[in-house]
């Protein structure tokens, strides 16, 4: 299991748990941190976010037996969440100038760019690709406070859900469908709750000085 700690290195740990080790570490300290680690088809290697001191997390790069590759710097704006398209992209967010979802052409063989990266979608976010290459990701910038709804297989919203939090950044649904966990920002860093959707009633989960965020169930 890869992750990042958002001050420094990645890091490593066995499924079954253990202690963590530096799976990549940093080049030096003009490098903030590596973050948002996305493990490539095959075991090719890592993409990830570089954050540079000087610039901010405005660098995607490529990680292979411990060497990194620099895959595209902008001059302004931020980059967030490299994912893998199977039809030949790497798919990111941008944020500030520039802001929106944007697709980089990638050969996985070479482990490069193979173009400019070009914009997706103004409005669009947070992207996930499906293994036959469909693509979902969210509407609305990154700066903006959402709901999280339920909408049926015509995407009509059917609930919205309701808690104790002015801003919702990220859901997770429990595998039995009965709870979510919600992250939200209240306080400018992330929290999560454990929400009850039979009960609707939620719960204080995990909260503290750092981020807790991008939730996930096993």
């Amino acid at each position: 299991l890869l992750f990042a700690r958002g001050v420094d290195h990645l890091y490593s740990v066995p499924p079954g748990g253990g202690v963590p080790a530096v799976h990549t570490a940093r080049i030096d300290s003009t490098e903030g941190d590596l973050h948002e680690p996305h493990m490539l088809p095959g075991d090719r290697g890592i993409l990830c976010v570089r954050h540079m001191l000087s610039g901010g997390p405005n660098t995607l790069a490529v990680i292979e037996g411990g060497r990194r590759r620099d895959l595209l710097t902008v001059q302004s704006g931020l980059l967030w969440g490299p994912v893998y398209d199977p039809r030949g992209y790497v798919l990111f967010t941008r944020t500030g100038e520039g802001a929106g979802l944007w697709a980089l052409p990638f050969s996985l063989d070479r482990l490069e760019a193979t173009g400019d990266a070009f914009l997706v979608s103004a409005e669009g976010s947070g992207p996930t690709v499906a293994r036959d290459g469909s693509l979902a990701f969210r509407m609305g910038s990154e700066s903006f406070k959402v709901r999280a709804v339920m909408v049926d297989r015509k995407g009509a919203v059917v609930d919205t859900l309701t808690g104790p939090w002015p801003t919702i950044w990220s859901i997770a649904l429990s595998p039995d469908e009965r709870h979510l966990l919600v992250e939200t920002r209240e306080r400018g860093e992330g929290d999560l709750w454990l929400y009850d959707l039979e009960r609707r009633a939620e719960t204080r989960f995990a909260f503290g000085p750092a981020r807790q965020g991008e939730p996930a169930w096993s």
